[in-house]
């Protein structure tokens, strides 16, 4: 029995000793095909970014060496000197902690190597004292490397969101400390950012036309193009203190009708949509910009919610987007956007042959109608137009040349039976 013991004390060793040696060469391996993989992937762009990012957040400003390579010799003899447990190794630590999550973000461009990161500049707090203005450059630097096209503006509105600051801070106290709470509250919102959730979304609210609107998933977000639909009816007032009666269709937010509210004090006007929550949604946004005993709203289908009637003008931005094109839209678009606001049958057209049936019953001669159309649906909209026996008189276009408004009037005053 004592001999067995002995026996397998001494065969012990050497499996401990082969398992080493296995461990030893796979782990040899492993090493060699990331170094490999690495080789492959430290393209020269690669490089450059890196040093972009390095140079914005200068690390070694956090070390307790100058930039230079006696300064760091010095900062590893000290550290080394003072034992694993002194300050001076924490701090060598923390500055290689984040170089690593450096080094992660530009191989693998992710963003959990991008929390990764903050989480280290977290957990340093009172070593790097995240300020206001750092904290910005830092983000914007980020979302870049992950080849989001986010503008500068953009990043300040969501730190100004999670820390309640405003854009007098950004110029009279930029270092302001972010607290820990004002971070996770930042991280939130990015994460939603990076998954392609658009900033008006997150916010709730959207710039349009200079005034401020209301946006929830009921409705479709404001985009710039259609602030050219605005400019268009403006430019046809001849005067504007004119009486009018105005009728927007499908009208969402209501931006179309209450950015020319606000433009023409004698306006007054009648907005349908489909949905109902839609429908509060522009009521909310008329008494949030001051409009509302000017603004009245009616749920229904485009013109079939209205008795008899006729107006000075009509606006509409219907769905134009042609069903099989919808998928190809931007995650920003098709993944946020109501479906429903988007789509327009099979060939795009669907809601202008709705509303251009009706259009002769409802636009009083002599008046203008205004539909904002897609890319390339001019001539399409042109001879839908003449097959109803009206008269698309004009169309302008947007900031990139292409026709997004037509205007639409009655035929017989055009001389044309």
């Amino acid at each position: 029995m004592p001999s067995t013991q002995n026996t397998s004390q001494k065969k012990q060793p050497d499996r401990h000793a082969t398992l080493l040696k296995h461990a030893n060469e796979l782990g040899k391996t492993s090493l060699l095909e990331s170094k490999t993989n690495r080789r492959k992937q430290w393209t020269p762009e690669k490089r450059r970014l890196q040093s972009v990012i390095i140079n914005d957040n200068k690390p070694w400003r956090k070390s307790t060496g100058a930039k230079t390579a006696q300064g760091k010799q010095a900062s590893a003899q000290n550290a080394l000197q003072h034992g694993r447990y002194s300050a001076a190794f924490k701090e060598l630590q923390a500055l290689f902690q984040e170089m690593e999550g450096y080094r992660r973000l530009i191989h693998a461009q992710t963003w959990e190597n991008i929390r990764y990161l903050r989480q280290i500049h977290a957990t340093n707090r009172a070593m790097t004292q995240p300020t206001l203005i750092a904290t910005t450059k830092e983000i914007h630097a980020l979302l870049m490397s992950q080849g989001m096209s986010v503008p500068y503006s953009e990043v300040k509105m969501m730190v100004k969101t999670a820390t309640g600051l405003s854009e007098t801070d950004y110029i009279t106290a930029p270092d302001t400390v972010i607290t820990g709470a004002q971070a996770q509250a930042l991280d939130q919102i990015i994460t939603r950012r990076v998954k392609g959730e658009p900033l008006s979304r997150i916010m709730g609210e959207r710039e349009f036309w200079g005034l401020p609107f209301k946006v929830t998933p009921d409705v479709l977000d404001p985009r710039p193009d259609t602030e050219t639909l605005v400019e268009a009816v403006l430019s046809k007032v001849g005067d504007k203190n004119e009486n009018i009666k105005l009728l927007d269709l499908g009208t969402g937010t209501g931006c179309i009708p209450i950015s020319l509210l606000k433009e023409l004090p004698n306006v007054m006007a009648y907005a349908v949509d489909y949905s109902y929550e839609a429908a509060k949604v522009a009521r909310e946004n008329a008494i949030q910009n001051g409009v509302l005993e000017r603004f009245h709203i009616i749920q229904g289908d485009w013109m079939s919610a209205l008795k008899p009637r006729s107006f000075d003008m009509i606006t509409s931005n219907p769905p134009y987007i042609i069903e099989s094109d919808i998928e190809n839209l931007m995650p920003e678009v098709k993944n946020h956007d109501p479906i429903i606001a988007l789509s327009g049958g099979k060939d795009g057209l669907d809601d202008y042959k709705k509303i251009i049936f009706h259009l002769k019953t409802h636009l009083k001669k002599g008046a203008s109608a205004f539909f904002e159309i897609g890319c390339g649906q001019l001539n399409d909209l042109t001879r839908l137009v003449d097959e109803s026996n009206l008269w698309l008189c004009d169309s302008v276009a947007d900031i990139a040349g292409i026709p997004r408004v037509v205007e639409i009037r009655h035929k017989d005053l055009n001389g044309d039976n």
